[in-house]
């Protein structure tokens, strides 16, 4: 519960404080990482429709507000990222 806890803290950085997101320290080899940090998508990934649901129903954290990934989001039926959308779950 730690790690995800964690987790989803690290996503709101990404979201409020980039800089400090992108500076953070990674030892292991990023195999899904081909590109260079000024080709880096700045918003969370739009095919995680409920990633905020999910957080904030496991963690309690609240997703900060990302304006590009509510905009891109709506364009997906279903989270492929797992498979369902658990906005239904509401």
């Amino acid at each position: 519960m730690n790690r995800i806890t964690k987790a989803a803290e690290v996503l709101n950085l990404g979201i409020t404080d980039y800089e400090s997101f992108s500076s953070r320290k990674y030892d292991g080899k990023q195999k899904n990482n081909q590109y260079k940090k000024h080709n880096a998508r700045k918003h969370t990934h739009q095919e995680a429709i409920a990633i905020d649901t999910l957080m904030e129903m496991v963690t309690g954290i609240k997703h900060e507000k990302d304006i590009t990934y509510l905009a891109k989001r709506s364009k997906y039926g279903i989270d492929n990222l797992i498979g369902f959308n658990a906005n239904c779950i509401k």
